[in-house]
């Protein structure tokens, strides 16, 4: 059986090693990219079930990020897990406006976290 993919989208190498060591303990293939470009390649080559992704990164942002998700044809787009180390509401509702359906501050709890991206493949898994 295949393994269920997770994107892992973070300028902070740190916080990227930590939540897909964990999250590979846990028996999810974690894809890492540290800025947006590398994002949108390895959603495009990987096909991730989900998506962690910082909204706040040097050059384009993770809300670039989802809008550029959001515009493709494409129907099996990854469920997003949205974090912030700042808590702005407009950035929170842009990313609810395109796309993410958790938001997370940062720092996060890693136990929650990984519930969540739990939950969310179980739901990707019953709508295909």
């Amino acid at each position: 059986m295949k393994k269920e993919s997770v994107l892992i989208v973070d300028d902070d190498e740190g916080i990227v090693d930590l939540i897909s060591d964990r999250l590979e303990f846990e028996g999810f293939e974690a894809i890492k990219a540290y800025d947006a470009k590398q994002a949108l390649a390895m959603i495009s080559s990987k096909q991730p079930g989900v998506m962690i992704l910082d909204l706040i990164m040097p050059g384009d942002s993770g809300i670039k990020v989802l809008r550029q998700i959001n515009q493709k044809e494409e129907t099996d787009k990854p469920s997003v897990i949205a974090l912030s180390g700042i808590e702005d509401t407009e950035v929170k509702g842009e990313a609810v406006k395109w796309g993410a359906k958790v938001f997370f501050s940062k720092p996060c709890d890693i136990n929650i976290l990984v519930d969540r991206v739990k939950s969310l493949m179980k739901e990707r898994e019953l709508h295909h």
